[in-house]
């Protein structure tokens, strides 16, 4: 098989696995294991896609257009997709280039030329983040045949992409360059986006009716992301901290990762591309950003360790000692690193306009008729 343009534009062979290559950086990723078997791509039936693509010369100009023509007309950009039941929520975004150093070359004589074709990591990146059920390759199996031709462009605008013709050469871009998730959790872990809309369809005039109101994700749910720079030499000690996250969870502690009210989805990623180390926060959720993340800094009030707070320690310009900064002042510095103003990004949801609140109210209500439906559905 043909190879693939990796993560840091660099060939990758996809019959080989991830940590038989050299796509993965030790430091960041200081358990090899983890993105060999997946860990930290689930929570429940929940489960998560995160692929980053380098873009080509003209992404950066063309998509905010397009994903303006596509928020202009959702229902019919989004029909496919919409009757794919299995995708909660999706986005896609443009990050900065992970490494905004010059495109200067200096050639052996000492003379310095403009490169025309700039680096991956110096180039604006496409971020798709996606929330489904299922398996991991049926779902691109199926979202590949169900793309409309505004979707598809979006793809196409990714460094190296193969096309759609040959499945298995698409699933290898899509898999050199999906980043698993240190940590990666879920508001509704037992249900699918397929219950949701049956709950939802149960109880309304129109199907859907509440989803379009909301322009399918154009309006709600609200997306964060967050890329912050990481310290020199701190990114190991960041993948570290951040699946401490979820791991030994106090009993009758709020999530760390969902705790807040109306957070639907989160995913935390230590992102190696060459160049400087970041850290990638996203939470799909239904408030404003800053309670949001108020909510989640205080979550750290019920755990024994740092938390969220120690795994923000290792951001370049946090101070490392606690009791610096208090939580008003991190949350300032955290949302002066948001990449992506609305023009720059596009969101579907197949359920948007449902909070939290009211999809974990008929979960309790779907557990009362169906007791075992955990297990046995």
């Amino acid at each position: 098989m043909a190879g693939v343009t990796g993560r840091g534009g660099e060939f990758v062979d996809p019959s080989r696995p991830a940590s038989a290559g050299g796509t993965l950086d030790a430091e960041a990723f200081d358990g090899e294991e983890a993105a060999a078997t997946g860990l930290g791509r689930t929570d429940g039936r929940s489960n998560a896609l995160t692929v980053i693509l380098p873009l080509k010369w003209w992404g950066r100009w063309v998509l905010p257009l397009w994903y303006f023509a596509i928020g202009l007309r959702p229902e019919r950009s989004f029909r496919g997709l919409h009757e794919l039941r299995f995708v909660s929520a999706i986005r896609w975004s443009i990050l900065p280039p992970f490494d905004p150093g010059p495109r200067w070359i200096v050639r052996r004589d000492g003379r310095r030329h403009l490169a025309l074709v700039p680096p991956a990591g110096r180039r604006h990146q496409l971020l798709f983040e996606s929330n489904f059920d299922g398996d991991w390759d049926e779902y691109l199996d199926t979202f590949a045949a169900k793309l409309s031709l505004p979707l598809t462009t979006m793809v196409a605008a990714g460094l190296g992409y193969p096309g759609l013709s040959t499945p298995a050469l698409f699933k290898a871009y899509a898999r050199a360059h999906d980043h698993i998730p240190e940590a990666y959790g879920s508001a509704y872990p037992g249900l699918t986006s397929s219950d949701i809309r049956d709950e939802l369809a149960a109880t309304a005039a129109v199907p859907d009716e509440r989803a379009r109101a909301h322009g399918l994700g154009r309006r709600a749910p609200h997306w964060t992301t967050l890329l912050l720079p990481l310290r020199p030499g701190h990114s190991g000690h960041a993948a570290t901290r951040a699946r401490r996250l979820r791991a030994d969870p106090t009993p009758g502690a709020p999530d760390p990762l969902v705790g807040a009210t109306g957070i639907h989805f989160a995913r935390v990623v230590v992102l190696a591309h060459p160049g400087r180390r970041h850290l990638l926060i996203t939470l799909t959720h239904d408030h404003d950003a800053r309670t949001t993340l108020l909510e989640l800094l205080g979550t750290d009030a019920h755990r024994a360790d740092g938390g969220w707070h120690d795994l923000l320690a290792c951001v370049d310009g946090v101070p490392s000692a606690p009791g610096w900064w208090d939580d008003d002042t991190l949350v300032d510095a955290l949302l002066a690193h948001r990449p992506t103003p609305p023009r720059r990004q596009v969101a579907y949801c197949g359920y948007a306009g449902t909070t939290v609140a009211m999809i974990r109210a008929f979960e309790g209500a779907r557990f009362e008729r169906w007791p075992d439906h955990g297990e046995h559905g």
